[in-house]
């Protein structure tokens, strides 16, 4: 009877005790927790089923069909004609034993002479099979003491065995997992770069804000494959067939079967290692130690290795299930990537949704009482961003009509001079919409800055702002306070970039400016060609607009789907990228607030990179490449002397024997006299 029979409604009251896991029980089990999940009404739609509901019936099912498989199978191997003849060899081979126990140790066949059942090597053996939970069963204790002893025995030595064996698993996962991410994602990543290497020269140094060991492939993370944990699993146990069948003269497919009974803690007893504790056909004690200690640290290193490689396999089987579920509406997911983009779609706030509220809640009362705070939480946060934003700019008018006074009295007192700006410059009406947003650091304040300070910033010194980790005075009195100290560290290291790039950012939605373009402190900027530039685009529209830096889209594993990837390009931060207003609004319930940062510490990637993530991936707005951005990773000789002009950005060089040097007798100096 499914959940949707109208004669649901006249079954017996629900009662507090679960049906029996049995055939006929699993859809009764399923009815139970839904009268249970409604306290005993029925609900008025079919509720979505639950993991561990669908875990219960597809454990019994698989155990019941284990059952019949293995009833028919051994039952039929044990009334073939073959089964008497197997037999008349077993006893063939108990007589061949017993002979040579006879004919070469002495043994007369009294129970007192043979004392072979607690010596050492099967003492051993035992000792190791109960703090393994193996329990071969070959051997037990028989008197009162030695049970006694047991049970204290197992209740201490089980979990330090256990604790011991966890540690050994981490270390090998740890060992395993760096060495897949090398072999078989770090060095298709750094690869990319080696066509924009100089031609016949070999790079001496890679970037550190391109690749690094942090900031692409993180080795905590990386999910290893669920075929190559079954090859080791596989590889493994071969090994130690192939062991057993020569110590214990086993077939292979007998030994690949102990080994596996024994590193999975089956422990049936039928086949015990002999030889490989008893070899009293060796010759010296060392091969006999040999033999032991190679049996012990096999079972040992093996259920270590078994056990990381079902584990790094259960978390990818219920990533999947989980997944699959999600895809299918059978499980409803707040944190799936695709309802976040369709909520920041529809233009809810961030923090609530009538998703996340709704699931798992039975009441239709209950739902629309949830539903008015969501509409009310919604309004307030709206009007909140409206007057944030209000005020912002009202600060902002402000701010620019001091400074646009303080400009023009230093430029009529300094002009002709050599005072820190050259000459005052025409602003072109569109750079006035643009936010332009410098990264520094507190030790370039003296090297860097200086340059940019005495060319391209008195251009435009209203729209640019420098974002340090530092306080400086005396350059904040120079750039008429537009130096924004992020306290973030100022070190170049992934958690440190997206730090000021989250800041950068949350400045310039306060600012309500039109266009945000972000360089870094080694960049000489061309503003009147940028200008010129963003007029042939609209802020009202999604852009982003930059320079690739790599010959082919980024490969990085999705985080929200383990063991796929995902494939997107970004600009280089290095040459510089401009994002308009429309693109940056819809980045807001992903990037803003601090978001941005935890964005690059989900997918440990630098700034740069993490908005490519966000605007190509998350958002499927594509990158629009524009040449005539330059980062370090290019050479200036190869631009062409009429193209220079037309640039927009320049960057250093990347090799140390050179240097990004043009004559200044090839530029224009009516169209940018400081240059």
């Amino acid at each position: 009877m499914s959940l949707s029979d109208p004669a649901m409604e006249t079954e017996a009251p629900p009662t507090d005790r679960p049906p029996s896991p049995t055939p006929e029980g699993s859809r009764a089990l399923t009815r139970w927790a839904d009268r249970r999940a409604d306290n005993g009404r029925r609900l008025s739609r079919p509720a979505a089923p639950q993991l561990h509901h669908m875990r219960t019936i597809i454990q019994w099912r698989y155990t019941r069909a284990c059952c019949a498989f293995f009833s028919a199978m051994e039952a039929c191997s044990s009334s073939s004609p073959s089964w008497p003849h197997s037999v008349r060899e077993q006893l063939k081979l108990l007589q061949a034993f017993t002979l040579d126990l006879a004919h070469n140790h002495g043994y007369d066949g009294t129970k007192g002479d043979w004392s072979y059942s607690w010596n050492f090597p099967n003492a051993l053996l035992f000792t190791v099979t109960i703090m393994t939970t193996i329990g071969y069963g070959h051997i037990s204790p028989k008197t009162n003491g030695g049970q006694l002893f047991t049970i204290l025995f197992a209740m201490i030595g089980t979990p330090l065995l256990l604790v011991f064996l966890a540690n050994i698993g981490d270390g090998m996962a740890r060992v395993f997992t760096f060495t897949y991410s090398r072999l078989c994602c770090r060095w298709c990543r750094t690869t990319r770069y080696k066509e924009e290497r100089k031609p016949g020269k070999r790079a001496k140094r890679v970037s550190e804000d391109e690749v690094g060991k942090e900031e692409y492939m993180p080795t905590d993370e990386v999910n290893v494959p669920i075929t190559i944990n079954l090859m080791i699993i596989a590889m493994y146990l071969g090994m130690g067939a192939l062991i057993f069948s020569e110590w214990e003269q086993w077939d292979m497919m007998a030994s690949y079967y102990f080994s596996f009974v024994t590193l999975s803690t089956i422990g049936f007893g039928d086949m015990v290692p002999g030889n490989s504790f008893l070899d009293r056909t060796a010759k010296t004690s060392f091969t006999k130690a040999f033999k032991m200690g190679t049996t012990i640290g096999y079972c040992m290193i093996g259920m270590a290795l078994i056990s990381m490689c079902i584990q790094m396999m259960q978390e990818q089987i219920v990533a999947k299930v989980r997944w699959t579920g999600q895809e299918l509406g059978l499980i409803h997911d707040s944190s799936h990537p695709r309802l976040r983009l369709r909520r920041t779609r529809r233009g809810a706030a961030p923090e609530t949704t009538h998703r996340e509220s709704s699931y798992g809640v039975s009441s239709a009362r209950e739902q629309r009482r949830l539903r008015q705070e969501e509409t009310v939480k919604r309004r307030l946060y709206q009007q909140q961003q409206q007057e944030q934003q209000q005020r912002a700019e009202e600060s902002e008018q402000r701010r620019q009509a001091a400074r646009r006074s303080d400009i023009q009295s230093e430029v009529t007192s300094q002009r002709g001079g050599q005072g820190s700006f050259e000459e005052a410059r025409p602003v072109p009406d569109l750079l006035r919409h643009v936010f332009i947003a410098v990264k520094t650091s507190g030790q370039f304040h003296g090297t860097r800055l200086p340059p940019i300070l005495d060319t391209w910033f008195t251009t435009a010194p209203n729209q640019t702002w420098f974002f340090s980790d530092i306080d400086d005075a005396e350059l904040q009195q120079r750039t008429g306070g537009h130096v924004i100290n992020t306290n973030c560290s100022p070190s170049h290291r992934r958690e440190a970039l997206c730090c000021k790039m989250a800041v950068e950012y949350d400045t310039f939605m306060a600012s309500g400016k039109k266009w945000f373009c972000h360089f870094d402190d080694d960049n000489y900027v061309n503003v009147v060609r940028l200008s010129e530039l963003l007029s042939g685009y609209s802020p009202q529209q999604d852009w982003y607009l930059g320079k690739n830096s790599i010959r082919a889209p980024l490969q990085i594993l999705d985080r929200d789907r383990p063991g796929e990837r995902v494939s997107f390009w970004f600009a280089t931060g290095g040459a510089g990228f401009c994002l308009s207003r429309a693109l940056a609004l819809k980045m807001a319930p992903i990037a803003s607030g601090g978001r941005f940062m935890r964005v690059g510490d989900k997918i440990r990637l630098p700034d740069d990179v993490t908005v490519g993530y966000i605007v190509e991936h998350l958002l499927k707005v594509p990158l629009s490449v524009v040449d005539q951005f330059h980062s370090h990773l290019e050479q200036m000789k190869f631009i062409r002397t009429d193209q220079l002009s037309k640039q927009i950005s320049f960057s250093y060089s990347q090799y140390p024997d050179e240097a990004n040097v043009v004559s200044l007798d090839t530029l224009d100096s009516q169209r940018d006299p400081t240059r």
